[in-house]
Parts: C-alpha cells; sequence; structure tokens
C-alpha cells in the first residue's frame, strides 16, 4: 500500500493570498524610469526593488479608483491583435503578487476596456507608471 504526498500550497487554488505570476510588456522608456526611481531609492532602503515599486504604484491606483474590487471578474480576451505601427519597444518582464491582486489589475482592466476597447496591459503598465510620476515624493 503507498501513502499519497500532498504537495503544494495548502490552501484552496481559489484564496486570494495565493502568490502568482503576473507577466506584462514595459514600453523601454518606462522601464528605464522605473529603475531609475529604484536606483534613487535604494540610497536610502537597500531592499527596494521592483516588486516594491510595482505595489506602490498599485496602491496608489487603488486609491484613485476606489470603486474597483478585487473580486474574480470575467476572464478577459487575451488574443486582441494590437495594431503594430510605430508601437515602442516592450520589454518583458513578470513579479509575483497575490492573486487579489491580479484580481484588481483584471478588473481595472475591464473597466477601461468598456470605455476603450483597445486598452491592454500595456496601458495598464503606462498608467501604473504614471501614478508613480505623480506620486514620487510619497515612495
Amino acid at each position: 500500500m503507498t501513502k499519497q504526498i500532498k504537495t503544494g500550497n495548502p490552501k484552496s487554488a481559489s484564496s486570494k493570498n495565493q502568490t502568482k505570476s503576473f507577466s506584462m510588456q514595459i514600453p523601454e522608456e518606462s522601464y528605464a524610469y522605473l529603475f531609475s526611481e529604484i536606483s534613487h531609492k535604494i540610497q536610502s532602503d537597500v531592499r527596494y526593488n521592483f516588486k516594491r515599486i510595482f505595489k506602490d504604484g498599485l496602491r496608489f491606483l487603488k486609491k484613485k479608483h476606489p470603486r474597483i474590487t478585487c473580486g474574480e471578474g470575467a476572464e478577459r480576451r487575451f488574443y486582441r491583435k494590437i495594431k503594430k505601427g510605430k508601437r515602442p519597444p516592450l520589454i518583458a518582464t513578470s513579479l509575483l503578487i497575490q492573486q487579489k491582486d491580479i484580481n484588481w489589475i483584471n478588473n481595472y482592466i475591464d473597466e477601461k476596456i468598456k470605455k476603450d476597447i483597445t486598452y491592454s496591459k500595456v496601458n495598464f503598465v503606462l498608467d501604473l507608471v504614471a501614478e508613480i510620476k505623480k506620486n514620487r515624493e510619497k515612495l
């Protein structure tokens, strides 16, 4: 008789506190700005990194848009064609954040899509960077 060993996270798969990978594409200019802010901030806080500046920007966006919830939303469309005109070069990256934050981001994007069908995750990142620029002194 064999004994089964349970592996993985003991919490349920639908747990909002579960950490997941969130991938995104960032325009080079925004990427350079974020890392200049990180290098500036790291002088006073050695542990400041990309995840922390992303979470700070997310906090600013949540404060600006309090009506958007962290609840699970409808599935988003991931295969929309984007105009390939004069698109700035993008840098692909990812980070580990809580599922409730990913749900909030998806709900935020869904709200923006209702107003503009071409809104995408890249636009979300641009909004996030804009909020970081506005609240630079609060970092």
